[in-house]
């Protein structure tokens, strides 16, 4: 290496001495540019130029790798005059015999400085904070939000981070469905995405989850197309993401599309391929948890249980109710009983108002022949959830138990209406125990609206309302 800069300082000697002169000015420059860019990325990462430039901790930080260059100046003209100073230090620079090297270690100090740049790039904004989102902690990450918005942040970035935050808790705690403006918002990460702007690709797994809400919203009839643009936005972003981590979440978030739309198989591909290369513990057990939720729903309950039990000890504590919950609600589906209930109380003392818990036990209490403390559960839901869809499920479940407990059908009759949004009278009630085609077209109508549902594996459930309809349709 030292022989290398001695033939470079050899080939510069060759040079007149006012080019290098020229080039040691410009490379200066180029070094404290350099180093002002690596001071506002690293030390301030997502910060805007003005905010950055007016900070007082930042002015000092500068002033202090600028002070070798002030104090030069200062020696430089102690004593003299200034036109004295500037023309002894023009000679003297003209004619050092050091200037070659002085340019080729301003040139290779500038060349560090920009290939670190280029290798590192900007420091993570808030590491706290994307830790709390990938734990699924959002309670601790809208506070960290909050105090992030106080410094003078870029705006794609602040968007990008309250964005992400509101789609990811609704959609977890299922109320993203309720939102109004699922097209308009998946519109403005669409911008922000078209400008270039897609921050740990923060505005690519919100788009795909919004993409999956429109679908289950407007796209219920059997539709796919949300879904389909969602999972080409993802695709497309694989094509040009080479950081293998960064590969892995595209891979676990085009899973949980194609889970979504329901291709098992698919979907199960994109989970293995996504842990195959992810190596970070809590990521590895929502990928288990998700390719469990593909067997479960292919009917083969032990593989899904393995997976599950794999994926519980590094499972993220935000979604802990969510986990024991489908955990107890797989156990359902197997037959084993004891621990699907087991696991399902889990799941409510973690989070006593998560309603879907409520529905898997009551299920599983009413696969215990525990009818009247099903309908306990049942009726928790119906009357406390604001969620339609859960309180839906409720109102079927509710009616199915009151059946299979042989209760009259002035009870359980009232229950698949209002889950069916009909007006409940006398009249109506006696039209259906008398009209058996009547009666037939509402247990189609139960069956649809559970088809309709993202709960997986609830075939058998859909097939005893169908099954109903066709023996009150063989019996006219």
């Amino acid at each position: 290496m030292s022989q290398i800069a001695v033939i470079i300082v050899k080939q510069l000697n060759r040079l007149p001495k006012s080019l290098l002169q020229v080039a040691a000015a410009v490379i200066a420059v180029g070094v404290y540019g350099a180093a002002l860019l690596a001071l506002k990325w690293w030390a301030y990462p997502g910060w805007t130029w003005r905010g950055y430039l007016t900070d007082i901790k930042a002015l000092v930080g500068l002033l202090l790798f600028a002070s070798p260059f002030l104090f030069w100046l200062w020696q430089l003209y102690r004593g003299r005059s200034a036109a004295e100073s500037a023309t002894a230090a023009v000679r003297s620079g003209l004619q050092s015999a050091k200037l070659p090297l002085v340019v080729l270690a301003l040139f290779t100090l500038m060349l560090a400085i920009a290939t670190a740049l280029f290798v590192i790039g900007e420091r993570p904004v808030s590491p706290i904070l994307i830790q709390y989102i990938q734990h699924s902690n959002w309670k601790h990450a809208k506070e960290q939000l909050t105090v992030l918005s106080k410094d003078p942040l870029r705006a794609e970035i602040l968007d990008t981070f309250r964005m992400f935050l509101s789609v990811h808790e609704l959609a977890e705690r299922d109320r993203l469905k309720e939102s109004g403006s699922l097209r308009e918002d998946r519109d403005k990460i669409k911008q922000l995405l078209d400008a270039g702007h897609d921050y740990y690709l923060f505005n690519s797994l919100s788009y795909a989850e919004l993409s999956k809400a429109i679908h289950f919203v407007e796209d219920a009839s059997g539709s796919e197309k949300s879904l389909n643009e969602g999972i080409r936005l993802l695709l497309n972003r694989m094509m040009v993401v080479r950081e293998p981590l960064s590969r892995a979440v595209l891979l676990a978030r085009i899973g949980e599309l194609e889970l979504a739309a329901k291709e098992y198989d698919r979907a199960r591909m994109f989970f293995q391929m996504a842990l195959e290369v992810e190596t970070r513990p809590t990521p590895i057990a929502r990928l288990r948890a998700n390719l469990g939720n593909t067997y479960a729903a292919s009917q083969d309950f032990g593989q899904a249980a393995k997976l599950y039990a794999d994926a519980e000890q590094h499972y993220p504590e935000g979604r802990r109710a969510l986990f024991y919950s489908n955990y107890g609600y797989l156990l359902l589906l197997a037959k084993d009983f004891r621990n699907a209930k087991a696991k399902v109380e889990q799941a409510l003392r973690v989070d006593p108002t998560d309603w879907y818990s409520y529905l898997n036990l009551g299920l599983i209490k009413e696969a215990l022949g525990a009818y009247e403390d099903a309908l306990v559960d049942f009726r928790k839901v119906i009357e406390r959830s604001e969620n339609p869809d859960s309180k839906r499920e409720a109102q079927i479940f509710a009616g199915r138990c009151l059946e299979l407990s042989q209760g009259p059908s002035s009870e359980y009759l009232p229950l698949y209406l209002q889950a069916d949004g009909r007006s409940i009278t006398p009249p109506q009630i006696e039209r259906l125990q008398k009209d058996q085609m009547a009666l037939a077209d509402l247990y189609r109508t139960m069956a649809k609206h559970l088809e309709d549902t993202n709960t997986h594996g609830i075939e058998g459930y859909i097939n005893w309302f169908r099954t109903r309809a066709k023996q009150l349709a063989g019996t006219q």
